[in-house]
């Protein structure tokens, strides 16, 4: 006799995951371990990519940004040393932000070597209301409501939540 068996969608969290998502590490580290980076030794520019967004989005993007407390970690200067959990957020938001600007994810996470289920089971597993609320169906939605209906962002990213939950 088979048995059915359902296959989880994130790899099981270990405890030795757990200690390294809440390990304080230098950025450089960081972007390598989640593929971000091809070399450990060199910096990863953090600041670039996040300037390539703000160049591009609209005032009212913007503001919603400075003024939501979620978003707002995105114009705070970066530390020398993070966790997993929250470098992976800042990554999270940077992508949901620039599918919101451009309806795609950005380049530097199409890569082929950026571990993205890490980056997801990071968030998730250091504040999962927070990654129920920045997932990138809710920033798919809320592009296509802004360029479909001609909604003002605000909306589009209200009526974005409201049709995930």
């Amino acid at each position: 006799m088979v048995e059915n068996s359902v296959t989880p969608i994130m790899p099981p969290i270990t405890e030795e995951l757990m200690h390294e998502m809440h390990k304080l590490k230098p950025i450089r580290i960081l972007a390598y371990e989640v593929g971000l980076s091809q070399n450990p030794e060199k910096s990863w520019r953090y600041r670039d990519i996040k300037r390539s967004l703000f160049d591009k989005i609209k005032k009212e993007h913007s503001d919603f940004i400075y003024n939501s407390p979620d978003h707002s970690i995105l114009i705070q200067r970066l530390p020398h040393k993070l966790s997993l959990g929250a470098f992976a957020k800042r990554i999270m938001l940077l992508v949901f932000h620039f599918i919101i600007r451009d309806g795609f994810t950005p380049k530097f996470w199409r890569k082929v070597t950026v571990k993205r289920d890490l980056i997801e089971q990071a968030v998730m597993t250091t504040d999962y209301n927070f990654y129920n609320r920045i997932n990138f169906t809710v920033a798919k939605r809320a592009f296509n409501f802004k360029q479909n209906l001609g909604l003002n962002f605000h909306q589009a990213i209200q009526m974005a939540e409201k049709s995930v939950l």
